[in-house]
């Protein structure tokens, strides 16, 4: 006959099975939340450019709790582009990339509290053949992220071209004030930065304190002039390009290849040379020339003058000195022969 279990028993062992698999749960979960976040960090490496942070991708949120500086305005987005006026004469706009601008700006700013996120962004440009640029100030386009602003002040610095990336600095202008029309940044330099024909990179840069008033963004330009712009992370903060690179190898979802810019000032040679040789039209002075073929005239005049020498030949007309002959007009005397009209005293 076939001995049966205690139902009692049979609870109890029911009960302690249940017990021990949810035990067994409670251990595992935390070695599994562990494994996934580790997962999760292996799939971006550092070193992998697109490991840079990028606001266009993230939760609305995410741009707005930032604790730390971003590569790019991602989707904040910027507003529709206004045009700069011209400058006021004799300055003339120098070089202009003021168009096809992108609704996304790239970071170019110094951190006071995040030295290691200070990133440079640079764009090319070409003076022509035959000209020297005095460049006096430059417009950019720009905006500040996450936070509203403003910047402590502006870089504005010029490079030498370097096989087709920015090389030798040649000129700086550090912690200059600024004027702010819109979403137009305009620095104007201290002191003019003379630039002969040849291939230049312009640099501007926002001087910042990330908490409480965010960063600057340059805005991108969807059109490519020349080379596209360079972009660099010094301190190693961001983990990509440590030395000038093309930006968009650094920051991929840039929104174009180029930056919104403008530069202004005043030039020598070339399209103004017509003013210069304005005064060469002193070259004129050959005019004189003909006066001088004019100072011979004067010996037509020498010629002149012995005709008139002769004149006072005409010294005998004072032989018309006799005209006083005619004195004899006072031979009239005889009029006094009138006399004889007393004569008519004999009317008594």
């Amino acid at each position: 006959m076939k001995k049966q279990i205690n139902p009692s028993l049979k609870a109890h062992l029911i009960r302690g099975a249940f017990y021990l698999l949810l035990l067994l749960a409670v251990c595992a979960i935390p070695f599994a939340l562990a494994q996934r976040h580790a997962t999760n960090r292996s799939v971006a490496p550092a070193t992998d450019p697109n490991a840079v942070f990028n606001p266009a991708v993230a939760p609305p949120s995410t741009a707005a709790d930032q604790t730390q500086p971003a590569v790019s305005s991602g989707g904040r987005g910027l507003p529709p582009l206004e045009i700069p006026p011209y400058p006021k004469a004799p300055q003339v706009v120098l070089y202009d990339q003021y168009n096809n601008a992108s609704v996304i700006a790239t970071l170019s700013a110094t951190f006071t509290d995040f030295p290691a996120f200070s990133a440079d962004l640079a764009d090319d440009f070409v003076v022509p053949a035959g000209q020297t640029w005095n460049v006096q100030s430059i417009a950019a386009d720009g905006v500040y992220f996450p936070l509203s602003g403003p910047a402590n002040s502006f870089n504005v610095f010029f490079y030498a071209n370097n096989a087709g990336l920015p090389g030798t600095q040649i000129y700086s202008a550090m912690n200059q004030p600024f004027s702010v029309v819109g979403s137009t940044f305009t620095v104007n330099l201290p002191s003019m930065a003379v630039l002969t024909a040849g291939t230049y990179w312009v640099e501007i840069q926002a001087n910042m304190t990330f908490n409480p008033n965010g960063a600057w963004g340059w805005r991108d330009r969807t059109v490519q002039s020349n080379q596209g712009a360079a972009w660099r992370n010094p301190g190693g903060g961001f983990g990509v390009c440590p030395t000038w690179t093309r930006k968009t190898t650094c920051i991929p979802f840039a929104g174009g290849p180029d930056q919104v810019f403008r530069l202004n000032g005043t030039i020598q040679g070339a399209s103004p040379t017509p003013s210069p040789t304005a005064s060469p039209i002193a070259t004129h002075t050959p005019t004189p020339t003909p006066t001088a073929i004019h100072t011979p005239t004067p010996t037509p005049t020498a010629i002149h003058t012995p005709t008139e020498t002769p004149e006072p030949t005409e010294t005998p007309k004072a032989t018309e000195t006799p005209e006083p002959t005619e004195t004899p007009e006072a031979t009239k005397t005889p009029g006094p022969t009138e006399t004889p009209e007393p004569t008519e005293t004999p009317k008594p």
